[in-house]
This record gives C-alpha cells, sequence and structure tokens, in this order.
C-alpha cells in the first residue's frame, strides 16, 4: 500500500522585529542634550549678561541725556537729584526735580522704538508697557518718603515719564506727563509756581538725607 503523503502548508513568513525607538538622540539632531557642547552653559550666561549689560548701557546714556537738560535749571529756583536708591530694592529714581513748579519724578526711558500714548495705554513699537502705572507707584513712594523723613507739609509728587525720542501722544494722561528729552527744561519751567523758593530749599534738605531713601 502507497503511504498517502499529505501536502506541505507553506512556511508563513517570520515576523518582523518590533520597532524599538533608539533612546539615545542621534547626534546632530537639533533640540537635543547630545548637541550641547562643553561650556555651552557658560557662553549662555555671557550672552544674557552681554545683553544686560547693553540695555543697562543704554539706560545709562538716556539719563545723562536728560540730566544735560536739567542742567540749564536755574539753581535758584530748582534743586535737582540724580539716582537716587530706593532701600534694598535694587531700584532707583532716575530724577527728583523740586523747584517752585512743584516736585517731580522724571523717569527716563532709551528706547529704540516708536512710542505712542493715549489716557491709559503706552506702547512701545507696538507693544504695550507698564510704564504708566510704574511712574505712579514711583511719585507715591517719594511722596511718603519725603513726607515721614521730616517736611512740615504734604509733598504732592508728579510723575514723569521722559523719553528720548519723540513720541506720538493721542491723548496725555491724566496722572502722568510724557514728554521728550530736549522739551524737558522748558517743560519744568513753563510750569505754574506752586511752591516758594524756601519751601523748595525745606523740602531739597530732606530729600538729601540718605534716611530718607533707606
Amino acid at each position: 500500500r502507497t503511504p498517502r503523503v499529505e501536502p506541505r502548508k507553506p512556511a508563513r513568513p517570520a515576523p518582523a522585529p518590533a520597532q524599538i525607538a533608539d533612546p539615545v538622540p542621534r547626534p546632530g539632531s537639533k533640540g537635543h542634550m547630545s548637541d550641547r557642547r562643553p561650556g555651552q552653559s557658560v557662553a549662555e550666561r555671557i550672552a544674557a549678561l552681554d545683553i544686560e549689560r547693553a540695555n543697562w548701557a543704554r539706560g545709562e546714556d538716556g539719563e545723562k541725556l536728560v540730566a544735560a537738560e536739567l542742567d540749564g535749571l536755574s539753581p535758584d529756583r530748582w534743586r535737582v537729584f540724580h539716582s537716587i536708591p530706593r532701600g534694598p530694592s535694587g531700584t532707583d529714581i532716575d530724577h527728583l526735580v523740586i523747584g517752585v513748579g512743584g516736585v517731580f519724578t522724571l523717569n527716563t526711558k532709551n528706547v529704540s522704538a516708536n512710542v505712542w500714548v493715549a489716557e491709559r495705554v503706552l506702547m512701545v513699537g507696538g507693544t504695550r508697557k507698564s510704564y504708566l502705572p510704574a511712574a505712579v507707584h514711583e511719585a507715591n513712594d517719594v511722596a511718603r518718603r519725603l513726607e515721614w523723613s521730616g517736611s512740615s507739609s504734604s509733598v504732592d509728587v508728579r510723575p514723569v515719564l521722559v523719553f528720548t525720542r519723540p513720541v506720538t501722544i493721542k491723548a496725555m494722561p491724566a496722572d502722568v506727563s510724557v514728554i521728550d528729552a530736549g522739551a524737558v527744561r522748558r517743560w519744568l519751567e513753563s510750569q505754574a509756581h506752586v511752591l516758594t523758593p524756601a519751601q523748595v530749599h525745606e523740602i531739597a534738605r530732606v530729600a538729601d538725607r540718605p534716611a530718607t531713601w533707606t
């Protein structure tokens, strides 16, 4: 009897091996930690410090420009203080001006983009800035310090933002004056007289004490 031969089944193809993601990014892949080079963190910090240093230098240049304008004020009627530290916070008052026209805190802004101002909005290069409320806060702080440090009467301190480039003013804010650096001296001299020379001397004497600002 001839044995029965079963037909052979075709062999099944072997399963493809599972695709396993490479746990180590390939060198040269953008944004991976394997791309970082020796000393890169230090280089990044130095670059950030260079940017910050450039910003501080630009601010210093702006303050010097405004100070040169303020030097033209009559010393018989005006006293000017520059770069007054405000306690341990690291902030300062760019310029404090005390004269027959009143007491003013001047915050200088040396910017390279267009400045646009409305009643409650200030924009630099199309970006809204918080300069207006910050200027009001600074003036209020100065008023409190002058009163607490021995001024015989309350002191009304007016905040002023001074830009080193022309400003487009749609509407002047009610509580902050915004002017450009070239007009700052004429603007101060045009203010109505609200203090006597004796009052100017008294307030300036209080402002001159280091203890007023600690």
